[in-house]
């Protein structure tokens, strides 16, 4: 392995997962809660435009997620995204109360 060579982990995977929620919150004004699902429901909407097959795209994202977390042995948990969070410099749920303004 080159030392230039970063493995991509499930956490580095999860902190490019909250950089896309954070945007979508931004841009839609949802809460926390319900920012997975309703970015979800947009992708199916976005699938449907671009002629996608979102539920083999699905069914595909849930055979590469077993597979990853069958390569690492410890799972991990919100206070280990933490430092992706503080990277993009603030936490997902206090993006909330800005949001909170806006109409949804």
């Amino acid at each position: 392995m080159s030392a230039l060579f970063t493995p991509v982990t499930n956490l580095t995977r999860a902190c490019w997962a909250e950089v896309a929620i954070r945007a979508f919150r931004e841009q839609t004004g949802t809460d926390f809660e319900d920012a997975l699902g309703d970015l979800l429901c947009d992708l199916m909407h976005w699938a449907d435009a671009r002629q996608f097959d979102f539920a083999l795209a699905l069914a595909l994202a849930e055979f590469h997620y077993g597979a990853e977390i069958a390569e690492e042995a410890e799972p991990f948990t919100e206070r280990a995204v933490a430092p992706c969070v503080e990277r993009a410099g603030t936490d997902s749920r206090s993006a909330e109360a800005g949001a909170k303004g806006r109409p949804s």
